[in-house]
């Protein structure tokens, strides 16, 4: 009743207290009387505001009661008023009548006789009820001495039946003093001694009918015992709306469960565990099903658990029922520890978010979109500036650069640098107020684009002139520096149209800097802008203090604006006269800017007199010759970045180590057996756990690792698989290399994605050239970008032509393609009949599933071999479904066929870097494919070595002589010889794989050392010093017994000279040893120079 709407509890109760006292008038008058008692003063809550309250209030209560009952109200008329219904349904019932109070009565004094287990532990659950009501219905509770009594006559049979439970209820009883006079509180402690051993009965198996807990689909708690007396303890108290409107204080535990029975008021709140059924929908996902033939719970798996119903309401075993209870309370201390983990990752956002800056939410605010469309808005650039623009990755922008062009800024149109002059003077479309240009400039800064912004901002308003007479009025003061209030409109357009240039240089710098650092790991090799911004000097630093009008001659370097930004951007002044440096007057001037090399130009002072300038206001303005060139040569110094070495020797050799892995571009191995053209495009959204199959070959011959026989048969195929699964189920660092649907093309290759190199992006066609008209009309309102060869396709070339244009939503797609991965697979097979295949697909799959990774398509081209019945029908029993390409159409298996020349790219790095023979190129493949897997799953490799190291490996005891034909043990010699380490044994556990280059064989063995070092034998070492540096020259021995040293060494220290830094080295495989007649001839000599500290 009180959810019928938000004030019905106030109304419900006030419909309550009027019926009672209506029913208790009724209870106290003569039959007669009572014809003629109606509820009084009721109409406030029929009527008024309570009205569709009632009548809900009516259709509830009339549903609820039995069709009998339901009768008699229609026939008095009594459906309508509810305190009218609820009155007939009090006189009907009688609650606190006398055949109630005789009942409860009873049921306290002589209450039945348990029989068994479960009857009296049911009768012991409903006595602290029946004591209850009797207090609340006003009457005296028998005699403790006949309460006492009662529960014994009710327990006496089961509790007799068990020795152990008599005796400790006897020495209860003594404890508590039944027997003499005992209290009320005495016999409740009593009554729950009771019910606590006839429970152990219970559960120990001593009842014939399980105890039942209650399914209640009302309830919002679970309700049960606690488990131990610390759960109680640790439990917190609680106020407990029941069902019918009273309230009492239980415990609740962390999980929300409700606990009786370690207490005394809170054991009396109930006889029967609780399992609230809407909980077991919400949190579990349990189905309830109620019919009139059964009533049921349906688990999430399907598993079905009977309820049987008693008295209208469901119940379940109470061990099945605390199972439940169970489950609820660790789903919700799981979800509440998910809750917790969100919300502490939030806070941890929050406050994050707290320590940003402004820069840090401008940095955000660079995101990555076309600029195509922005780009063809600038009409003043021809297309092959646009595209010059467009491709290039570092711009310089000069704002305010001029009339003219500087010779000086001319070489940063050199390469990928771009350099871009703006100035009104050149074309009304430089006007840096134009939204189009501002546009544009803001795309490029965003894009990181931009590396460098200089200018000067007319410095017309901030003139120190127009305090002089004759002349303009001035506009701004040292007070008021964005004008004053009572300024005519013109002056105050005049000013805010010139701060308006000031704030965008200093914005296109902060947004330019924020873009650069968000391109920094795509890019960018410097992540912040070069900034030169150029203004009179403030007057108060070089004039006297007796100048007429000195303190209101403004200066934008004493602006808030100015100095706000150079603290924040890092910025610095640098004040010196451009006399100095060849203008035309003095020219006091001061240079905002970032550049530390223009601090040399700091207090250049004019040598001489100059004559008094009486030229046009644009010559006075322009910058110096001098000043140009020291720009110019500071932009040199920040643009131009010396060459280094991509990685450090340490890096080189983990690159090695690694087996080449990923590629790159400025490896000699890498591009001598991998390089080759671009790649083709590729598809948004490859179908996940995918497993695509290709046959290569047949290839040159090449050695069976597992033959033991000496005539048996050659590798001459391999087969490639691809496995493709999302990026979630792996834990390595792989970059891909490849895309499925990639177009099969002899000049693709990974190598030109996949190693995250120099990228080309090419998202246009080379176009027609422009007419000679419209060449010359840009050239005559140029930017100042030179014409350079684009790789772009015009972009105005669809307009022109009429044609209608692609949307690039449609055309690029709107959905952000799933991240994956791969797995790639390379065996070796001798014929690559279908029966070869099988078995290596069985290899495959056992892999992937040891790995928990379904198989659920497999794809290949429609070569007989992998059509075979044997295949098909054992890749269709795996559940797994079948999929071929079109017949001539490689396009269609391109994923795999990538991979195919992956593999093969990376086979010949592996061979060629580790000098074994091409036979072996069966076992590279396989160590190339391992080493991929692993970096994908995210795994140690087992691999001991690089494929092709050198290792030690421990002999075999017998050995077999060729001259002897036998097998004769070799007792004397070296236990290890050296062998070249190739991979994994797929027959011994935990095993490697050597190969023997003198015997030409493999050995699968488990016995491999790496890493050991020879000491040599104690010979002499005959050292030079040349100029500092340190030479070594190790013995050659020419023959079994002479050593030829002392013209040779002569010889070739004097033939080195006095410059050389580096350490010879004449053994080896790269350089063989020399005769001493090489080592006095040889000019100059072979060597290997290491670290430039060393």
């Amino acid at each position: 009743m009180k959810d019928l709407s938000e004030n019905s509890g106030a109304w419900w109760e006030a419909v309550l207290r009027t019926v009672e006292g209506s029913y208790s008038k009724w209870l106290g008058a003569t039959q007669l009387e009572r014809l003629t008692i109606q509820p009084e003063d009721a109409d406030y809550a029929v009527k008024g505001r309570w009205t569709r309250v009632n009548a809900r209030a009516c259709q509830l209560l009339l549903n609820a009661v039995p069709e009998v009952v339901r009768s008699d109200l229609i026939a008095r008329r009594a459906t309508q008023d509810v305190t009218q219904l609820v009155f007939r349904l009090f006189v009907l019932y009688q609650p606190g009548g006398s055949s109630e109070r005789g009942h409860t009565l009873a049921q306290l004094q002589s209450p039945p006789h348990g029989t068994n287990v479960a009857e009296t532990l049911e009768i012991l659950r409903g006595w602290p009820r029946h004591l209850r009501r009797c207090q609340q219905l006003g009457m005296s509770a028998p005699d403790p001495t006949v309460l006492a009594k009662g529960l014994d006559m009710a327990t006496a049979k089961v509790i007799t039946g068990n020795p152990d439970a008599h005796f400790r209820t006897q020495l209860l009883r003594t404890s508590l003093r039944l027997d003499a006079k005992p209290t009320l509180r005495q016999v409740e402690d009593y009554q729950r001694h009771l019910q606590a051993e006839v429970e152990q009965m219970a559960a120990a198996g001593g009842s014939d009918r399980a105890p039942m807990a209650l399914a209640d689909t009302g309830a919002t708690h679970s309700l049960r015992h606690p488990h131990s007396q610390e759960e109680w303890d640790q439990s917190m108290w609680v106020n407990v709306v029941l069902a019918g409107g009273e309230q009492v204080q239980m415990k609740m535990n962390n999980a929300g469960t409700l606990l009786f029975g370690a207490d005394g008021t809170a054991r009396e709140t109930t006889t029967n565990a609780i399992v609230p059924v809407g909980e077991l929908v919400k949190t579990l996902g349990y189905r309830f099903e109620w019919g009139p033939a059964s009533c049921h719970l349906v688990g999430p798996d399907g598993t079905i658990v009977r309820l049987s119903t008693k008295e209208g309401c469901p119940h379940i075993s109470e061990a099945r029922a605390l199972e439940l209870i169970s489950k609820i309370e660790k789903k919700k201390l799981d979800q509440f520890t998910e809750n917790v983990k969100g919300t502490e990752a939030r806070v941890q956002a929050m406050a994050r978010t707290l320590d940003k800056s402004w820069f840090d939410y401008l940095g955000e605010a660079c995101y990555g979109h076309s600029g195509q469309e922005i780009l063809k808005k600038l009409t003043f650039l021809n297309r092959r500036q646009r595209r010059r623009l467009w491709s290039s990755k570092s711009w310089v922008v000069h704002l305010f650069a001029g009339k003219t062009k500087k010779e000086a800024f001319s070489w940063l149109n050199d390469g990928d640098r771009v350099l871009l002059e703006l100035d009104i003077a050149r074309s009304q479309g430089h006007n840096l107020l134009d939204q189009d240009l501002w546009r544009a400039l803001s795309w490029a800064a965003s894009q990181g684009k931009i590396a460098a912004v200089i200018g000067g901002p007319p410095c017309r308003t901030f003139s120190r002139l127009r305090f002089r007479e004759p002349g303009p009025s001035p506009v701004r003061s040292r007070a008021n520096p964005y004008g004053w209030p009572d300024q005519s409109p013109s002056e105050r357009l005049q000013v805010t149209r010139d701060t308006k240039l000031f704030v965008r240089m200093l914005w296109l710098h902060a947004k330019s800097t924020a873009g650069r650092l968000q391109s920094l790991g795509r890019r960018m090799s410097a992540s912040t802008v070069a900034f030169v911004l150029e203004q009179p000097q403030d007057p108060h630093e070089y004039l006297p203090s007796t100048t007429p009008n000195w303190s209101e001659l403004p200066s934008f370097w004493d602006t808030e604006m100015w100095k706000r930004y150079a603290a924040e951007a890092g910025l610095t002044e640098v004040s010196f006269e451009q006399g100095a440096y060849g203008h035309k007057a003095i020219k006091p001037t001061t240079l905002g800017t970032n550049m530390m090399s223009l601090a040399l130009l700091r207090g250049a002072k004019t040598k001489g007199v100059l004559e008094p300038f009486d030229g046009p206001s644009e010559a006075l303005a322009a910058w110096a010759p001098g000043l140009c060139a020291a720009i110019s040569l500071a932009l040199k110094e920040w643009l131009v970045t010396p060459a280094l070495t991509a990685m450090t020797v340490g890096q080189w050799k983990e690159h090695v180590a690694r087996g080449h892995l990923p590629p790159r571009r400025d490896c000699l191995y890498c591009s001598m057996f991998g390089a080759s053209g671009r790649p083709h495009r590729r598809v948004s959204h490859p179908e996940m756990f995918t497993l695509t199959s290709d046959l290569s070959g047949p290839h040159e011959a090449g050695l069976d690792h597992n033959a033991r026989s000496p005539f048996y048969k050659q590798f001459k195929n391999l087969l490639v698989c691809k496995y493709r699964f999302p990026a979630s189920f792996a834990n390595g660092t792989w970059e891909e290399t490849a895309e499925d649907g990639e177009v099969v093309d002899e000049n693709t290759s990974p190598f030109d994605e996949g190693d995250q190199l120099e990228k080309e992006l090419e998202p246009y066609s080379p176009s027609e050239p422009e007419d000679q008209e419209q060449d010359e009309r840009n050239a005559h309102v140029g930017a100042g970008v030179s014409d350079g060869d684009g790789e772009l396709e015009e972009d105005c070339e669809a307009e022109e032509s009429g044609k209608r244009v692609q949307n690039p939503q449609m055309a690029e797609g709107d959905t952000k393609p799933p991240e994956s991965t791969y797995l790639v697979f390379a065996t070796p097979l001798v014929s690559g009949t279908s029966a070869e295949i099988l078995e290596a697909l069985q290899d495959i799959l056992t892999y992937l599933r040891h790995h928990n990774l379904p198989v659920l398509r497999h794809h290949s081209d429609k070569a007989s071999a992998f059509q075979g019945r044997m295949i098909r029908s054992y890749l269709k029993n795996q559940s797994i479904r079948v999929t071929t390409s079109e017949p001539g159409v490689p396009q269609s298996n391109g994923s795999v066929e990538q991979t195919v020349r992956w593999v093969k790219q990376r086979t010949r790095t592996l061979l060629g870097a580790s000098g074994l023979p091409k036979k072996l190129w069966p076992q590279a493949a396989a160590a190339a494919a391992a080493m991929q897997r692993a970096d994908v799953l995210g795994f140690m490799t087992k691999l001991m070595a690089p494929f092709g190291a050198k290792v030690m490996v421990k002999k075999r005891h017998y050995d077999y002589d060729l001259k002897e034909k036998s097998k004769a043990k070799d007792s004397f010699g070296a236990k290890w010889e050296e062998a070249r380490y190739v991979g994994l044994s797929d027959y011994v556990q935990g095993g490697h794989l050597v190969f023997n280059e003198a015997r030409n064989s493999f050995i699968h063995t488990t016995n491999v050392r790496v890493g050991l070092h020879d000491p040599g034998f104690p010979s002499d070492v005959l050292e030079a010093l040349m100029n500092g540096a340190y030479i070594v020259i190790r013995k050659t021995i020419l023959s079994q017994r002479t050593t030829r040293w002392s013209s040779s060494l002569r010889n070739l220290v004097e033939a080195c000279g006095s410059n050389c830094k580096m350490e010879i080295q004449c053994e080896g495989r790269l350089w063989p040893p020399l005769t001493t007649k090489e080592l006095t001839s040889v000019a100059p000599i072979p060597c290997r120079t290491d670290k430039y500290d060393e």
